[in-house]
């Protein structure tokens, strides 16, 4: 047979077997890409100071949409790709919640269990039901349990060690709400993991690389910020754009000490490619049951109810790390993650198979950009392009809450320009070490001119406030909180009051 015959019969047994892999929806994807990129790369470019974004979707079992959009950091001009890693905050409680539920399946410690039972040495609180409160009942938000030491040192300061955070656990007290009503908070999740340690006799970190990161084969999402820096992945620095012209670097980095169990992640739009593929098949990921159907099933249920009014998906209850609610009348399993210069969405809907994954490294803007971002995946692969000029438009009125958000916080920081110090001595007279057994150690070192406070991983600059002695401090970004001196009888400095704690002067 002539060459030139052969080749044109291959070439049209090749052009027929393409034919046959072409799905149905092929124009339709290619419709959905072109849409998503273009709505997405316009919005950045709208929304004028905000860093970067990147954006995972996945539908019937494979990823079907992943890109990064602007800077994962702006002063190395490094771009946000699929690839760059970043913190995800609370999105951490359903990976916790996956490793509980699994330790649970293999036998090794119980969901039912209870928390007295694994802290005898403990007096707890009196008016606490420890003869109820239960492992589960931590992860659903449903212990009536409540502890701002523990949150705050493994969230924040990053002051404590495994001793010292069991050690807290006697100053625990009931919340509002009691026991078997959901309240959200942190503390269920670290009180969890220390259980965990005991147990296990391995850091909680370790246990679920092993129960969950390995089995999915995410390789580039970790519990250790150290480990992303000994290998160099590219990451996303933390963001606050309060200008158009200029984002914010926000000074508090995630370390090790305050990676914790219920908001301790950084991983990639990769990796939650695969997290979500394998939620929406119910445990199967690559062709495998990597996790029990039934096990992946229960974790995304209501176990607790709460019924929370929220944009965009309402909250109907909460399960093993993760909410449930409805969008537009389909079940929806969500959770949002949120600290400093951090935020994320991952969500799906089971009805429709399909899942969606947003990262915001911009505080001023991240909650709602995120949420529009996602929004707009679900609809467009619903409804088609029929929504974009809608989906243009909240991208408008976000511009403009932005720019009034802006000029708001330019306005507090000259009101706050505007104070003077109300001290009565010079800033040297307050250096020193104050000690609180519950919160840690405050340092504060006063200069000639300046007067700055630290705790743990936390530093700032203190700004006048309006009453005598006084300061105003952001050693967490962006939270404005005072400082008050205080003098004893005889008129010596023994300590200042901070978050409602006494800290005693020791140095």
């Amino acid at each position: 047979m002539h060459r030139s015959k052969l080749w044109g019969l291959v070439l049209v047994t090749l052009l027929l077997s393409a034919a046959r892999l072409v799905k149905p929806d092929h124009l339709e994807k290619d419709t959905f890409v072109t849409n998503a990129d273009q709505f997405y790369a316009e919005s950045m470019a709208l929304l004028k100071g905000v860093p970067g974004a990147s954006v995972v979707v996945v539908q019937d079992g494979a990823i079907r949409y992943q890109k990064g959009f602007g800077y994962a950091d702006v002063e190395d001009q490094l771009p946000f790709t699929h690839e760059t890693n970043f913190y995800i905050a609370s999105c951490t409680k359903a990976f916790t919640g996956l490793m509980a539920a699994q330790l649970d399946h293999e036998g090794i410690l119980s969901l039912d269990d209870k928390l007295a039972d694994h802290f005898p040495e403990i007096d707890f609180h009196p008016d606490l039901p420890m003869d109820k409160i239960r492992l589960k009942d931590l992860l659903t938000h449903s212990s009536g349990l409540a502890n701002d030491p523990i949150g705050f040192r493994v969230a924040y300061s990053g002051e404590h060690d495994l001793e010292k955070l069991i050690d807290l656990l006697r100053v625990s007290e009931p919340n509002r709400e009691g026991y078997g009503n959901f309240r959200y908070t942190n503390i269920g999740y670290n009180i969890y993991t220390l259980v965990v340690e005991k147990v296990t006799g391995r850091p909680w970190q370790a246990v679920l690389e092993e129960k969950v990161f390995d089995p999915l084969g995410m390789d580039r999402t970790t519990a250790y910020m150290s480990r992303a820096d000994k290998h160099q992945w590219p990451l996303a620095a933390p963001y606050v754009a309060m200008s158009p012209d200029e984002a914010q670097r926000v000074y508090l980095r995630k370390e090790d000490n305050t990676m914790q169990s219920a908001g301790g992640l950084i991983t990639n739009a990769s990796d939650l490619g695969r997290w979500l593929i394998m939620q929406l098949s119910a445990g199967q990921l690559d062709g495998k049951q990597v996790f029990p159907e039934s096990m992946i099933k229960h974790s995304q249920q209501a176990l607790v109810s709460n019924e929370e009014d929220r944009e965009p998906f309402p909250s109907e209850g909460y399960g093993l790390g993760w909410h449930r609610g409805t969008y537009e009348d389909k079940a929806v399993v969500w959770h949002y993650g949120g600290f400093p210069g951090a935020l994320t969405h991952i969500s799906f809907i089971p009805e429709t198979n399909t899942g969606v994954a947003v990262f915001i490294n911009d505080a001023a803007s991240g909650y709602q950009l995120m949420n529009i971002f996602a929004n707009f995946a679900y609809d467009f692969l619903e409804k088609g392009e029929s929504i974009v000029p809608a989906y243009r438009e909240k991208i408008t009125e976000l511009a403009g809450s932005l720019e009034k958000r802006r000029a708001d916080f330019k306005a507090g920081l000259e009101k706050r320009k505007e104070r003077s110090w109300q001290l009565a001595n010079p800033f040297t007279f307050y250096s020193g070490v104050y000690q609180n057994d519950l919160y840690g150690t405050l340092k504060i070192d006063g200069k000639a001119k300046t007067l700055k406070a630290s705790l743990g991983n936390l530093h700032c600059e203190a700004t006048p406030f309006t009453q005598e002695e006084t300061a105003r401090v952001e050693l967490i970004p962006y939270r404005g909180e005072v400082i008050k001196f205080v003098y004893d009888e005889a008129g010596k400095l023994s300590g200042l009051e901070y978050t409602e704690a006494f800290f005693e002067k020791v140095d």
